[in-house]
């Protein structure tokens, strides 16, 4: 025990512990939570049963799982009535908020688009709207709020600052004290990139590694960093910025100022550039048809074989790269997590980015870094809204 550590304070460790040991998997035993934990069976025991007594976990049995002898083993679960999370989505174009339990699993939601940019007080609007709508539908307590927000964004004041792109004026906009008089819990604010590798860190099942980074390609490139096994979260949250790193610094002026910015170079608007240049290449091609091709229809046919799907992908991927490439030689990771808004069976994306970044790293001879799809995909950013309040309460900052 740390010197100053009470044993209150053990005991509100050691529950949210517990917690996000259940939470993480579909039901587990007394004496498998105690493995997982290293904590003492008497210990189990006495926090599975005041969880219990709160309605916060109940008991089931095995549905499929045989035992050789004795009796079969009772499992934990997080119940169907225990309190909840609302997950606050704000991105360009869509402003979205969720009910979800402490699994990251959305019960319910409610989204809105718009086009443009928007008021800062009618994006409120829409997301206090929307809150009041759910939490009446909601049965269960909702025990605090994450907001997974575009950035740049101040965490320590709890304020939107001027994302590019976003407000239609410039403001620096309090959205957490706000959310705070209007749900009445405690509020939760990360940068999206870094909600969402919480979230595959925290409900993925796919990763060991304790250094990797996660690609968001969604509405814009962001990063989030898993550093010696902890979210890497900044000083005031505006890292991962990765799409406003300069590839080319005698580049065009992007709208955040910079010059060079990589989001000029690989973005969906830079594909359908190359496009627009391959016309008369391609001039029968099924996107010249199109009235918008998107990223989703530029992935599927580059997993096709597609040779002006493969092109544009391509051209894509090598820009990406550049940066992936300079992340790999500081930060010395061997994973990246690539997430998407599109479904695909193919792989084209990760296999090119993987081919262009182990060419590129300094350690190219003596190593391989692997790109791979979050397991999640589009569901991502969902469960990064919950992870940034469920995680408080597993490390014993919030008290179900």
């Amino acid at each position: 025990m740390e010197t100053g550590t009470s044993n209150k304070d053990i005991r509100i460790l050691n529950r949210g512990l517990v917690l996000e040991c259940i939470a993480r998997g579909n039901g587990i035993s007394r004496v498998d939570l105690a493995r997982q934990t290293s904590l003492t069976k008497t210990t189990i025991t006495n926090v599975a049963g005041e969880l219990l007594a709160q309605g916060i976990l109940c008991e089931a049995s095995p549905e499929s799982k045989r035992v050789h002898t004795g009796r079969k083993p009772v499992l934990l679960k997080i119940s169907k009535d225990a309190p909840v999370i609302c997950g606050i989505l704000i991105k360009r174009h869509r402003l979205q908020v969720v009910i979800g339990n402490l699994q990251g699993i959305v019960l319910d939601s409610l989204a809105y688009e718009y086009e443009g940019l928007i008021d800062p007080e009618q994006m409120f609007e829409k997301l206090s709207s929307a809150f009041l709508i759910l939490s009446r539908r909601c049965s269960s307590r909702i025990a605090g709020v994450g907001i997974s927000c575009v950035g740049p964004i101040d965490t320590v004041t709890g304020a939107i600052l001027n994302p590019p792109n976003f407000f239609d004026r410039a403001c620096s906009y309090p959205i957490v004290n706000r959310m705070r008089k209007l749900a009445n819990v405690p509020v939760y604010f990360l940068h999206d990139t870094s909600a969402s590798v919480l979230a595959e860190k925290l409900y993925g099942t796919q990763i060991c590694e304790k250094n990797f980074v996660f690609l968001s390609t969604f509405q814009g490139l962001g990063a989030g960093l898993v550093l010696d096994g902890k979210v890497y979260s900044g000083c005031i949250g505006q890292e991962g910025e990765i799409g406003h790193m300069s590839i080319r610094e005698d580049g065009p002026l992007c709208t955040c100022g910079n010059r060079g910015c990589l989001e000029q170079y690989a973005s969906v608007e830079a594909m359908r550039h190359k496009l627009e240049a391959c016309r008369t290449i391609f001039p029968d091609h099924p996107f010249m048809q199109k009235a918008s091709v998107s990223f989703a229809d530029f992935i599927a046919y580059a997993d096709q074989n597609d040779p002006l799907g493969l092109i544009i992908v391509d051209e894509y991927c090598r820009h990406v790269s550049t940066a992936l490439i300079n992340l790999v030689n500081l930060l010395d990771i061997n994973l990246i997590v690539i997430e998407y808004d599109t479904y695909s069976n193919g792989n084209t994306l990760e296999t090119l980015l993987e081919k262009y970044i182990n060419r590129g790293i300094l350690s190219s001879k003596y190593r391989h870094i692997r790109v791979r799809q979050s397991e999640f995909g589009k569901d991502i950013s969902a469960k990064g809204a919950i992870a940034a309040a469920s995680i408080q309460i597993f490390q014993g900052n919030m008290i179900l």
